[in-house]
């Protein structure tokens, strides 16, 4: 909102959020009136009117229109001249929030800056539906951690070359390990021959895709010490595979983050990030190249021009 109100040479901006469970919009990012919450019905005054009409309004004359509540600026002191207001609409074409833009300097806010909203508006609704499927993630990620760690059952989890990516607590109590020692090493280096039957059990879940059970199985260590366990062998399905997507996407988007990258979207198994836009940096070629190369993304190169003489943005998944 900041960056808006100095591309569009304005007093203010202020981005508007619906809340459907108290059909209000409300607002804790307004430049010029500190960080104090806002909230009023989703269809009162020009914001109002805005959100449940899905049409710009483009006023030169705040006092001349009838939807207008001069009440806020006799409150305030604060005198509004000219207000350019737009929906944040999600890729759904649903109507998300508004951002309202007050005051141009010089006169009427033009066409040329209705253009230039309806760009930061976009990004905003991207950035936001964004910002709420990586929350969701991040408590997924979160709760299934959670779970693991309340458990008292050892939960190793192995990749498709049988090498160790995660253990929780219980399962380094059980198996008297540190993390560091067990973690990218292959199973079968954990175990003396005298237990091989564990190895056996996953090869036949790699085989046939069932669970193998095994009840009050010997299990040798190695330090020599020996544990009675049951043991429960399956093979990840659907929802073991989000969990793992989950942890991925939270480490590769604060990547993209501390390079200056935005996220654009999740496409299945992959990330799609851009960086130079909306604004350039010189630094955004080899912040692509570091992601690229740095994090395991397949860097297609992709640049476009949206005007002559501007910088390209960058994109890549």
């Amino acid at each position: 909102m900041q960056v808006t109100t100095q591309i569009l040479e304005a007093d203010r901006s202020t981005l508007f959020l619906h809340d459907p469970k108290t059909r209000e919009l409300w607002s804790r990012v307004g430049v010029g009136i500190g960080s104090k919450e806002i909230r009023f019905p989703d269809a009162a005054g020009i914001a109002g009117s805005v959100f449940t009409s899905g049409r710009t309004l483009n006023i030169p004359d705040a006092y001349q229109d009838s939807r207008f509540n001069p009440e806020v600026d006799r409150k305030t002191g604060y005198r509004t001249r000219n207000i350019l207001c737009m929906p944040v609409v999600n890729k759904a074409g649903r109507a998300i929030g508004v951002t309202q833009v007050l005051n141009k300097r010089g006169g009427p806010f033009t066409a040329d800056d209705e253009k230039r909203l309806r760009a930061f508006s976009a990004q905003a609704a991207i950035a936001l539906e964004n910002a709420q499927l990586f929350e969701e993630v991040t408590n997924a990620r979160n709760y299934n951690e959670s779970i693991l760690k309340s458990l008292s059952n050892g939960v190793v989890t192995l990749n498709a070359d049988r090498i160790v990516i995660k253990a929780n607590e219980a399962a380094l109590k059980i198996l008297h390990e540190k993390e560091p020692n067990l973690i990218g090493r292959p199973i079968g280096e954990l175990f003396p021959r005298k237990t091989a039957w564990i190895l056996d059990s996953l090869s036949r879940v790699a085989r046939t895709g069932t669970t193998d059970l095994a009840l009050d199985s010997d299990l040798e260590l190695r330090d020599g010490a020996r544990v009675s366990v049951n043991s429960s062998v399956e093979k990840m399905g659907a929802r073991g595979t989000v969990s793992m997507l989950n942890s991925y996407f939270a480490e590769m988007v604060d990547i993209v983050f501390n390079h200056g990258g935005i996220l654009d979207k999740y496409i299945g198994d992959a990330i799609m990030a851009i960086f130079g836009t909306p604004f350039k940096k010189p630094e955004d070629p080899e912040s692509v190249s570091e992601n690229s190369a740095g994090s395991c993304f397949r860097a297609k190169g992709r640049m476009a021009r949206r005007d002559e003489g501007e910088y390209p943005p960058w994109i890549f998944d």
